[in-house]
């Protein structure tokens, strides 16, 4: 399976595979915090009997939800579409406001923003993105893509909801969680952030579960402090915006469960 239709910032196209590997036998997956839905989209499809995405985010539900029930749809709205930085900021400034558009329309908007986007980033300051070469945005590919993400997501349910109704109502003893929440002090590389509550909403949650979690951060302090009850792995990877690209750094995999010996990484500490 190819990867995410879309970018995301802090999407995990880089780390997929090594997330992939250390996913437990589950019988539910569940992305709390799906953004690009990286991992689901990396993973194989058979390992789950149940998958689901959540995000708080809206209009990537509502893109979701469109690939998986109405592709052709959102073909046909997409298929002739051109590229223009005049129609992105006329776009980008009603994405959320109440205009008369139905669900594939408001898709069609979103996915075709996301690709004109610099850095896939959304939002009132989102930029229009210019590429040396063709642009992200291919209408003569979009029908491929629509097709292969449709199939992906057959059977796969799409929520939009806060991430701690989510986890509390899915949770059992076969669940699997992979949980991308925005980073620790990063909030300004959001559209929709999360404060420190909700981080510590986020630790509490997890520690009570009935089922597994595996978690990935930016290295911080504070995020070590919350998780000293956990398993907590340094994984080095690098950012893919432009002006952090090819910069290796450190991020946390954090986890209920023992992985093992195949599958761990070099740097494991059990705080």
């Amino acid at each position: 399976m190819s990867g995410s239709p879309i970018g995301w910032v802090g999407g995990k196209s880089r780390l997929a595979r090594e997330i992939v590997r250390r996913i437990p036998i589950h019988g539910v997956f569940i992305e709390p915090f799906a953004g690009a839905a990286n991992v689901l989209f990396a993973k194989p499809k058979e390992i789950s009997q149940v998958e689901v995405l959540n995000d708080v985010h809206g209009e990537l539900t509502n893109l979701f939800r469109c690939m998986r029930d109405r592709p052709l749809e959102l073909i046909e709205r997409l298929r002739w579409r051109l590229v223009s930085q005049e129609d992105f900021y006329h776009e980008r400034d009603l994405v959320g406001r109440e205009v008369n558009r139905c669900e594939t329309e408001r898709a069609a908007a979103f996915l075709w923003l996301v690709k004109c986007s610099f850095g896939s980033k959304m939002g009132r300051k989102a930029s229009f993105g210019y590429a040396r070469g063709l642009s992200r945005f291919r209408s003569d590919l979009i029908v491929d893509t629509i097709k292969r993400v449709h199939e992906r997501l057959l059977h796969v349910y799409v929520f939009n909801e806060d991430f701690e109704k989510l986890i509390a109502r899915f949770d059992r003893s076969d669940t699997f969680y992979y949980c991308d929440p925005p980073y620790w002090g990063a909030e300004k590389h959001y559209e929709h952030v999360i404060g420190k509550a909700d981080h510590e909403r986020l630790s509490t949650a997890l520690q009570r579960i009935k089922g597994k979690f595996l978690l990935s951060y930016n290295d911080a302090p504070e995020i070590r402090r919350l998780y000293e009850w956990a398993i907590v792995e340094e994984v080095t990877t690098c950012y893919s915006l432009p002006k952090e690209a090819n910069r290796q750094v450190t991020e946390l995999l954090i986890r209920n469960y023992e992985l093992p010996m195949a599958a761990r990484g070099s740097r494991t500490s059990k705080k």
